[in-house]
């Protein structure tokens, strides 16, 4: 395969797992506005994206693995500017919001609201990916191979199913080139 269609490939397959993931939207009677488990508290809500701690929280983690992985690297100064770049590009899945659908939302908004989330990944990632080609074309063979591995973790799924998956301080759990 050629790289544009493998790099597209990774890209759809990223987005369509993060789109599968998103919470389902209630079908039947909605709780009242403000009431516990309306769509307002849920939007609120640690974890679910439209939280600014929540963004903010995964903003600071993303820069902590970058920071990590940069030290590893031992970058030059003549590299700077393109990590940055780089990283800058990474903190913007940080970023992505998209409004959710009200309580009486139909099954075709949420799908729409879906797909728009979808390719707003999809674009955020394309970027990534294009500040990683920079990114590689200026590390060392050894920088190159530390890079490498230290990603080789999200190559896809692993015996039917997605193992280790979970952030955990200095990395992702189960991926050791990531740890401190």
């Amino acid at each position: 395969m050629s790289g544009k269609v493998l790099t597209f490939t990774r890209t759809a397959f990223a987005a369509l797992l993060f789109s599968a993931a998103l919470p389902a939207q209630p079908a039947l009677a909605a709780p009242a506005p403000g009431a516990p488990g309306s769509p307002q508290e849920q939007r609120m809500a640690p974890g679910n994206g439209q939280n600014p701690d929540f963004r903010q929280m995964l903003r600071e983690r993303i820069q902590t693995r970058m920071d990590t992985l940069a030290a590893r690297l031992e970058l030059k100064a003549s590299q700077q500017a393109v990590w940055r770049e780089f990283v800058h590009a990474v903190l913007k899945v940080a970023d992505i919001r998209v409004k959710q659908p009200g309580p009486n939302a139909t099954a075709a908004q949420v799908a729409h609201y879906r797909a728009k989330r979808a390719r707003k990944l999809a674009n955020v990632l394309e970027h990534i990916a294009r500040k990683t080609d920079r990114v590689e074309a200026i590390l060392t063979p050894d920088q190159r191979a530390i890079f490498d591995k230290a990603f080789s973790h999200y190559r896809g799924m692993h015996h039917g199913g997605m193992h280790g998956h979970g952030m955990q301080p200095g990395g992702m759990r189960g991926n050791p080139s990531m740890q401190r």
